[in-house]
């Protein structure tokens, strides 16, 4: 049995709805939300001994930040490392 990727399962959950383009704004808006729980300390990193708490918290201030300015970044395509 095949098991898609998470990009590939990410992606198919913003195209899946019976209610079109308002499933992507859901799941954004669900990732801000719970970046923001992480990022003002109201939930906790929910592997403490598999992910270290710097390290989840430095992914939800990315996140945040990252969703705070959208449609502000620099549109050239980027290569990971640059």
């Amino acid at each position: 049995m095949y098991h898609k990727t998470n990009v590939e399962f990410i992606a198919d959950m913003m195209n899946f709805s019976d209610y079109g383009g308002l499933v992507q704004i859901f799941i954004i808006e669900a990732i801000n939300q719970y970046a923001h729980l992480i990022v003002t300390e109201q939930l906790k990193n929910p592997a403490p001994g598999l992910i270290s708490d710097e390290a989840w918290l430095g992914v939800a201030r990315e996140v945040k930040g990252r969703l705070e300015n959208r449609g502000k970044e620099d549109k050239t395509v980027k290569i990971r490392g640059e």
